[in-house]
């Protein structure tokens, strides 16, 4: 029955076919068929065998028709292709060493179909159905049913031996396979009810989209509609801002104008009182003066008192009047502040602001009447007061010029200042020669210095008028014991520097040192030399708290140094460095007692130092050649461009009368030392 049943079982199979790849080679319809050809191959060949003298129930005559119907139950048939047959010819791979008979390929395969990855995987499936359908021979047997097993002999009179396995066994192993056939089916039954279970999840999940999908849609609708209206609500507020905003424009335009107009007042207010300060100077300066020539003046000092009383009456009214006016304003704009913030009243408002500049206009008209009026008073007024103020600036010139001729007694004269001036000159060419000594001493200059480092140089030093190519000169210069150069350049960096602490005002501020500068040399140009020279000296003695910063020397000074290469790498040189600070704190120190007499103890005379720009013409007035001393006027090199000063010189100034057709010009008391620029190759 289990036969007879078998292609219902293999319809129902392969019913569903899984998603795995358990199942390989043919169509899963296939595999059922070529399982049973391989089992049943070897029990047909033994049917298909000639017998003799078998009559028995276990003849082979009776198997033969046992398995044919079987056969043609599962719709199996055998085909008899003898060369098929010739590819199963019994051989030694097919028997054992002891004569046992090994199975066919195929149901070796079968046995071991368990442990496999499937359990329909023929190890044949690459060979064509019709080769599994035909006869096959059973192994240990010939062609013709003759014995070839090791210790066998060859039958007579035609008769045949036993196989190595009985049909019985043959059945035992299909119903075997009948039976995992079964439990396959009753896995792809499980499978069946998983897919299954899927397929109605993705039926569920099918549903819930179509309906997020019609939610979609309605609310695409809904979202066009509330679009439209938006649309329309849209349209009419823009409307109703650019008729608000037209409204407001009007409003925020009267208010411009009215804002104008209080502007004018303002200035014109303002204008009154910068008049009204313009005459309390005046009346101030007159009282000053007047009390000075109380005794003298008498009348003079009654008809100010009388005048100062009419001022001091006009300016109080005027004072009343425009607080007076301030308060209106300020009123008014506190209206238009909170107006701003209350534009929902301003139709309101702006009724209140029109009547309130009415009547402004109205309180301006009257002001107009009554600043006409104090302005008529005023020029009166003013025609007395300038007769009083020429009056007055006559005695002030007497009395200056009284006062300053008692203040000219000088505390230093102009040699004690050269000689001042001379020695800071010594203490530079002292400092000049001990670094001149330090940069000559063996081992103490390095490599070339870095292209970097001379670029540094160079911006630093070009502000003395130095170029590159003098700079560069300094190391091969050193290296041959020549420090003509290198000496030249240290004293001109300090001269420079003594020079703008003797001759500035600010030391921190570039801007209020040439303001001051400016100031200086208009008063000087312009006003007595005593008169001058006394502002000069208050000036400096109330900027003494400005401190000048020595680091700047020593910076420029340490950049000298380093263009020629020397540097701090030992103690030694780092002591050096350290007595070179304490040089250039002294110098500093003693630049500011020069600068001290030159402003503040000589009061008769513009004192002042002097230096010479690098190319300047050699003149023998002003000049001293320091490589050239001794040499006859005659013999001077007149005319020759300077290399740079080495020293700071002394001059004075000389008034000259307008009718001479110049102002002033210089005497030298102390000539500045400069090098001449033929001393040295470049």
């Amino acid at each position: 029955m289990m036969l007879n049943n078998r292609p219902h079982h293999f319809n129902a199979a392969i019913q569903w076919r899984p998603f795995s790849n358990n199942y390989i080679g043919k169509s899963t319809f296939e595999l059922p068929n070529r399982l049973f050809r391989i089992l049943l191959q070897p029990l047909l060949s033994v049917m298909q065998m000639p017998r003799t003298g078998s009559t028995g129930s276990n003849s082979p005559g009776r198997l033969k028709s046992m398995l044919s119907h079987a056969s043609e139950k599962i719709g199996f048939s055998a085909r008899k292709d003898k060369d098929q047959d010739s590819h199963y010819k019994p051989s030694a791979r097919n028997s054992t060493k002891h004569g046992q008979t090994r199975l066919p390929p195929a149901a070796q395969y079968s046995s071991s179909s368990d442990s496999s990855g499937s359990q329909y995987h023929d190890a044949q499936a690459d060979a064509p159905m019709e080769d599994l359908g035909g006869s096959r021979s059973i192994p240990g047997y010939g062609e013709h049913g003759t014995d070839t097993r090791s210790g066998g002999g060859a039958t007579s009179g035609g008769g045949i031996h036993r196989p190595g396995m009985s049909p019985e066994r043959y059945l035992d192993r299909i119903r075997q396979l009948e039976g995992n056939l079964e439990k396959e089916k009753a896995r792809t039954a499980e499978r069946g009810k998983t897919i299954q279970g899927l397929m109605e999840t993705v039926q569920s999940q099918k549903i819930d989209i179509e309906k997020i999908s019609r939610d979609y849609d309605r609310l695409v609708a809904e979202k066009q509609d509330l679009q439209g209206t938006w649309g329309v609500q849209k349209r009419d507020l823009e409307m109703m801002v650019r008729r608000r905003d037209v409204t407001i424009g009007q409003r925020n335009a009267e208010i411009q104008d009215l804002e104008m107009e209080y502007k004018k007042e303002v200035n014109c207010r303002r204008e009154w009182v910068i008049r009204n300060q313009a005459l309390e100077k005046a009346q101030r300066e007159a009282m000053e003066e007047a009390g000075r020539e109380r005794m003298q003046n008498e009348e003079l000092t009654r008809e100010l008192a009388v005048q100062k009383k009419e001022l001091g009456m006009i300016i109080r009214r005027l004072e009343a009047t425009v607080d007076k006016r301030n308060t209106e304003i300020q009123d008014l704009k506190t209206d238009y502040k909170e107006e701003s913030n209350r534009r929902r009243e301003l139709g309101i408002r702006i009724q209140a602001l029109e009547k309130a500049q009415r009547e402004a206009t109205e309180e301006a008209d009257k002001e107009r009447m009554q600043m006409k009026e104090l302005k008529r008073e005023l020029a009166a007024t003013q025609r007395h007061t300038d007769n009083t103020m020429k009056l007055l600036k006559t005695r002030t010139e007497e009395l200056t010029a009284a006062q300053a001729f008692l203040t000219t007694a000088d505390e230093c004269s102009g040699a004690d200042l050269a000689r001042m001036v001379a020695q800071l000159n010594d203490d530079i060419s002292h400092c000049c020669v001990l670094m001149a000594e330090a940069v000559i001493e063996p081992d103490a200059l390095g490599d070339t210095p870095d292209e970097g480092v001379i670029q540094e140089v160079v911006k630093d030093l070009s502000g003395f008028g130095w170029t590159e190519a003098q700079i560069r000169r300094l190391h091969p210069n050193v290296l041959k014991q020549d420090t003509t150069l290198f000496e030249a350049m240290v004293q001109n960096i300090f001269v420079c520097w003594c020079h703008r602490l003797v001759s500035s005002f600010c030391y921190d501020s570039r801007t209020m040192d040439r303001y001051f500068q400016e100031l200086w040399d208009g008063i000087a140009t312009s006003t007595d030399a005593i008169i001058a020279k006394n502002w000069l000296s208050m000036t400096h003695s109330q900027l003494k708290k400005n401190r000048f910063d020595e680091s700047q020397v020593i910076r420029s000074l340490a950049s000298m140094m380093f263009a020629v290469g020397w540097r701090a790498t030992t103690p030694q040189k780092t002591d050096f460095a350290h007595r070179v600070e304490e040089k250039v704190g002294d110098i500093c120190a003693n630049a500011l007692k020069v600068k001290e007499i030159a402003t503040q103890k000589i009061l008769s005379a513009d004192v002042r130092l002097f230096n010479h720009a690098p190319g300047t013409p050699y003149n023998l007035a002003t000049m001293e050649d320091v490589y050239g001393s001794g040499k006859e006027p005659e013999k001077a090199n007149l005319g020759q461009p300077v290399l740079c000063s080495t020293g700071l010189g002394v001059r004075y100034a000389v008034m000259h009368p307008p009718s001479s057709g110049r102002e002033r010009s210089w005497n030298v008391i102390l000539k500045s030392k400069v090098v001449l620029a033929s001393e040295v190759e470049i």
